[in-house]
């Protein structure tokens, strides 16, 4: 039997929307409650949290994820605003919410789908495109977050290019996850440029 790795498939991230996170999370650090917060250069989309997985199956998740990515064209997505759930009287969980064409949704769908044979479950929730930032451990101070984001200044969209799906493997450590990138696949089709 070959080894456990914790694993997952994302959507990566370019470097000014990494930036921005960082502004994002410095802004709301003045509310002085205990956040979790994710290390921007390790920020992404999930697209699906495997869990723990056999190594010897990544050969076959490369084989399935280049059939879902088969027929997406590469587009862009915006980040556009900053968000909590379950909402922002109540944040939980920090976001960075996207505007996207559709295509990211779609691919998550395909991948659903396409890992059923592996014996993947699909997952209940309907999938919703965001960026975790931040995770709160404590209540503490959580008004002064919430105002914080309800009061959160109009983001300028960052322009981020979508042609790649990737899969990570997760180390959890004292200091937080460490992420190693596995596979990227590329999708295929080259990007529509219309005139």
């Amino acid at each position: 039997m070959s080894e456990q790795i914790r694993a997952f498939i994302a959507v990566d991230l370019d470097k000014p929307i990494k930036n921005l996170i960082a502004d994002i999370q410095n802004h709301l650090s003045e509310s002085e409650c205990l956040v979790k917060w994710v290390a921007p250069q390790s920020a992404h989309i999930t697209l699906k949290f495997l869990g723990d997985i056999e190594e010897q199956t990544i050969p076959a998740i490369k084989e399935y994820l280049e059939k879902a990515s088969s027929s997406i064209v590469p587009t862009h997505f915006d980040a556009i605003r900053v968000g909590a759930f379950p909402n922002t009287d109540f944040p939980r969980i920090i976001w960075l919410g996207i505007e996207e064409d559709g295509t990211i949704s779609q691919l998550a769908e395909k991948i659903e789908q396409a890992l059923v044979p592996l014996g993947f479950a699909k997952e209940d929730r309907k999938f919703t495109p965001h960026i975790t930032i931040g995770r709160l451990s404590s209540t503490k101070n959580s008004r002064k977050l919430s105002q914080l984001l309800q009061d959160f200044p109009t983001l300028k969209p960052i322009k981020q290019p979508f042609d790649h799906v990737s899969l990570y493997q997760s180390t959890l450590t004292s200091q937080g996850p460490i992420y190693e990138r596995l596979l990227r696949i590329p999708f295929p089709i080259k990007e529509i440029n219309i005139a």
